[in-house]
């Protein structure tokens, strides 16, 4: 995980570093944001979505925030859920809700809910209201946490007087070899787990993974953006026309490898039939994803993205939208689904110009 980290963070700071000014845009009274510098500094925003190399949030956020940057300061508070990766995150200003983070320097201030933390060098200075899970090479822990910790790492530190509301889980390579100071107060049991036992949060992941098809939509802009822009045109003028054609490209592909399997011959081509339909689903999703990020633009009354970095902008608008609904039970994974179906119909009728798609 920590190399496909590195390897979009370094992709986006490429597409960020290409021009050095700061593209935003507003969505209600949401900003998105990305440049080689990025910065909240006036009024008081809902939500934050910023990107680029260098991002500072030195004003106030009523709602949460989603950053991607190299290095990352918040200095104002933000009072929702925060989700921030990068290679350095200083967060010296409270968070009102959840915090989920990773990098390789991470410095952390009063969190009122959980904190979810991965990085080289962990350093929780404030207070935690809820469950902490920290895994990193280096742990400082001199917060008091409210609820459980989970924790694991090779050189792991206790401020004296450290307090833990609830339990304490250890995951360490081998049995005592982290060590709790006399000094720390713990409520509830200490239980000590074997490293591969850590536990891995699924919404972190999920949230993790929009930035990756950002990225790869913001690289499709780039190489082709004549084509892209017509089949997000396509899409977004015939969705559930698109959609059904997606679905009978999809039944036909799958439906080929199954049949193929029964055949000796045509085991050979099995394997082939699925990762054509697993890589059809994949850029499905990236070209659903992005449509998606053109019609919120156009439906709060901006223009069309014409530039790599308002493609960019867009790319990160529409997977992050998609990465938040597919959180929703049953009707997120009905949403998500439909999407990439429908991306794969158009990625079709881009390909391929079926008689009964063409335009009269």
């Amino acid at each position: 995980m920590k190399v496909l980290l590195t390897t979009i963070l370094i992709m986006l700071g490429a597409v960020a570093q290409a021009q050095e000014d700061q593209a935003r845009a507003m969505i209600g009274q949401d900003v998105f944001a990305a440049g080689y510098k990025v910065s909240h500094t006036t009024g008081t925003a809902d939500d934050l979505f910023m990107t680029g190399n260098d991002i500072s949030i030195r004003a106030p956020a009523s709602g949460g925030a989603a950053l991607a940057a190299q290095t990352i300061e918040i200095e104002s508070t933000v009072a929702g859920d925060v989700y921030a990766f990068g290679q350095s995150l200083d967060i010296r200003a409270p968070i009102g809700g959840d915090l989920t983070t990773g990098g390789q320097d991470i410095t952390i201030d009063d969190v009122a809910g959980d904190v979810r933390a991965a990085g080289a060098w962990i350093d929780l200075k404030g207070d935690v209201g809820g469950y902490a899970v920290l895994g990193g090479d280096k742990v400082h822990i001199g917060g008091n946490i409210a609820g459980d910790l989970h924790l694991t790492g090779y050189d792991v530190e206790f401020a004296d007087g450290v307090t833990i509301g609830g339990s304490l889980y250890l995951y360490e390579d081998e049995e005592g070899a982290i060590e709790v100071p006399s000094g720390v107060t713990i409520a509830g049991s200490v239980e000590r787990h074997l490293t591969e036992e850590f536990p891995e949060e699924t919404q972190s992941f999920v949230l993790k993974g929009f930035l990756f098809v950002a990225v790869i939509a913001a690289l499709i802009a780039a190489i082709a953006p004549e084509r892209l822009a017509n089949m997000r045109q396509t899409l977004l003028a015939r969705p559930f026309g698109m959609l059904w054609f997606g679905f009978l490209g999809l039944s036909v592909t799958l439906g080929a490898a199954i049949v193929s399997a029964l055949t000796l011959i045509g085991l050979v081509a099995f394997p082939f039939l699925l990762l054509i339909a697993g890589i059809g689903a994949f850029l499905g999703y990236v070209i659903g994803t992005y449509s998606l990020g053109v019609g919120l633009r156009l439906l709060v009354g901006m223009s069309e993205p014409d530039t790599l970095l308002d493609r960019a902008v867009t790319a990160l608008v529409g997977a992050l939208s998609v990465a938040v609904i597919a959180l929703a039970p049953f009707f997120g994974w009905l949403f998500v689904m439909a999407l990439t179906l429908a991306g794969i119909g158009v990625l079709i009728n881009q390909l391929f110009s079926p008689r009964f798609f063409a335009n009269s």
